[in-house]
């Protein structure tokens, strides 16, 4: 993928992508690339985990998906709407 990636921005010729090293993060999202597979991953653990220290949301714990409303309802409501 990020061999497709490159060789599309080297066709189209208006960016001159210079590999410099492996990225870890950007944009505060975290970027792992597999060598094998060239597959990217990415995510925002960091942002998640301020926001719950934010909301004092630290000892959540993940609800499997999809679930029922009736289950859900309840934690929505019990967090108040930001303005």
């Amino acid at each position: 993928m990020v061999h497709e990636f490159e060789k599309a921005v080297k066709q189209d010729g208006r960016i001159n992508l210079q590999r410099e090293g492996e990225i870890c993060r950007f944009l505060c999202v975290r970027c792992t690339y597999d060598e094998v597979t060239s597959s990217i991953g990415c995510d925002q653990e960091a942002y998640n985990d301020c926001l719950m220290v934010r909301c004092d949301t630290t000892n959540a714990t993940a609800c499997k998906l999809p679930t029922s409303a009736s289950r859900l309802r309840p934690l929505l409501l019990a967090y108040p709407r930001s303005a």
